[in-house]
C-alpha cells in the first residue's frame, strides 16, 4: 500500500479540495513508523515486549493443564489402526478435537478426553461450533477454559466438563456474545 502525505503547495493551502497528494519519501515513511509504530499502535520494542508476554502466558496457560501428544491422544480415542495419524488429523479438520500448537509441538488438552467412552467430551465439540475465528483460536479457548469463572464458582470450565456441558454452554455463549476489547 502506497504511503500518502498531504501537500499543501497547492494554490489555497487551507482548501481541502486543492490539496494534493503525494507520495512519501522513505526517510518519511521509517520515522513515521518509528513514530508511530506498527499496525498495533506500538513501536518495535513494544512488540517485543508484547510478544515475549504472549510465550510467557502461553507456556503459564500450558502448564496449568496436563497435555498429551498425538500418539496418547489415539490411545486415549482407541484409536489403533495403521491410519490413526489420518484419523486425528481428520477430527482436527472436522474441529472434534481442541488441538494447540507450542514450540512446535501439537499438543492435546488431556481433560478434553472421556476416557471411559473414548472419545472427546461433546461439549468441547460444541464450544469449537459455537467458535469463530473472530473471536480466537484454539489456544484462546483452551484460555478460556483455564480460566476461573464466576458462573462456577470460580471454578474453571475444563474441570466441570463432565458435570456441567450446558451450563458452560451458556457461560462461554454469554463470553462471545460480548465485543473483545483490547
Amino acid at each position: 500500500m502506497t504511503d500518502l502525505k498531504t501537500d499543501k503547495t497547492g494554490p489555497n493551502p487551507l482548501a481541502p479540495r486543492h490539496m494534493t497528494v503525494r507520495e512519501a519519501c522513505p526517510d518519511e515513511r521509517a520515522l513515521r513508523e518509528k513514530q508511530h509504530g506498527s499496525a498495533y499502535g506500538t513501536n518495535t520494542h513494544e512488540n517485543d515486549k508484547l510478544d515475549n508476554i504472549n510465550h510467557v502466558l502461553r507456556g503459564e496457560i500450558l502448564k496449568s493443564v496436563s497435555m498429551v501428544d498425538q500418539d496418547k491422544a489415539c490411545r486415549l480415542l482407541g484409536l489403533s489402526s495403521e491410519d490413526d495419524f489420518a484419523s486425528l488429523a481428520r477430527l482436527e479438520n472436522q474441529g472434534k478435537i481442541l488441538r494447540v500448537e507450542y514450540e512446535g509441538r501439537t499438543a492435546y488438552p488431556l481433560f478434553q478426553f472421556d476416557v471411559a467412552g473414548r472419545q472427546v467430551y461433546p461439549v468441547i465439540i460444541k464450544l469449537m461450533e459455537m467458535r469463530s475465528d473472530a473471536w480466537g483460536s484454539n489456544f484462546h479457548l483452551l484460555h478460556w477454559l483455564t480460566l476461573p469463572n464466576r458462573s462456577f464458582n470460580d471454578a474453571r470450565p475444563c474441570d466441570r466438563l463432565p458435570h456441567d456441558a450446558d451450563d458452560i454452554v451458556a457461560s462461554f455463549d454469554a463470553e462471545i456474545s460480548e465485543p473483545l476489547h483490547g
